[in-house]
């Protein structure tokens, strides 16, 4: 059994929903709210300056410099016809947000503060590189438009060091675990405190859109647990 991903028969949205919701992400409807990730300052080509600057420390924007390269040999880079991918996070409507979170907490005994329906659109590249989730524990993730992108988690061949506001790996210190290709209206659970890729082979003919109920604090296991007790009594 799949680690850290898992396909569910949850319908916690009617179609109808699910494609007025594409709809405002491929419209970028000024009812969704952008929403700025302190760690989108740093992107894989910020230079080493621009990072010393954000962070403040030359040791850090050293280290940071030396993951970077690791990755870029082992993974591409613009310079070898690989582009970064970038997330794009906005927020729903309160007429979205509100009744769907209601609905999540009451059927898996989440406390509210801990739900985030978010949507995230990727317009362009090819990776999103190895990362760890800064916001979110886990999720339950439904793809709404895809160019049949791989996601792939990673597991650690030995420990190194995190680093809260940039979470870059070392990835000579990591290994393969888990790839699947998500399935596009599909509610799978996604574990986000794993670190994971998204990779693409060729340009994208579309947007990738994605529909997250993401949980701050929640750990992964204890999401499983809660969609199988409800499933067990419904």
């Amino acid at each position: 059994m799949a680690k850290y991903h898992q396909e569910t028969d949850l319908q916690l949205l009617t179609q109808e929903e699910q494609n007025e919701i594409l709809d405002m992400a491929l419209n970028l409807s000024d009812e969704l709210e952008f929403i700025d990730r302190p760690w989108r300052q740093i992107a894989y080509d910020s230079t080493q300056a621009d990072i010393e600057r954000i962070t403040g420390d030359t040791r850090v924007a050293r280290e940071f410099k030396r993951r970077r390269l690791i990755m870029a040999r082992e993974l591409g880079f613009h310079q070898t016809g690989v582009k970064e991918m970038v997330i794009d996070q906005y927020r729903l409507p309160k007429r979205i947000h509100e009744p769907l979170s209601n609905k999540v907490s009451e059927m898996f005994d989440i406390p509210l503060e801990e739900i985030d329906p978010i949507i995230q659109i990727q317009n362009q590249g090819h990776i999103l590189y190895p990362h760890i989730g800064h916001a979110r524990n886990s999720s339950i993730f439904c793809l709404l438009q895809s160019n049949g992108e791989e996601t792939i988690w990673y597991e650690e061949t030995e420990p190194f060091k995190t680093y809260s506001m940039y979470r870059i790996p070392d990835y000579s210190k990591l290994r393969e675990a888990e790839k699947t290709t998500l399935k596009v209206g599909k509610w799978t659970t996604f574990m986000h405190n794993q670190w994971h890729a998204v990779k693409r082979y060729d340009d994208p003919k579309k947007w990738r859109v994605n529909l997250n109920i993401d949980f701050a604090s929640l750990p992964y296991h204890e999401l499983l647990e809660k969609i199988e007790k409800w499933q067990k009594s419904n």
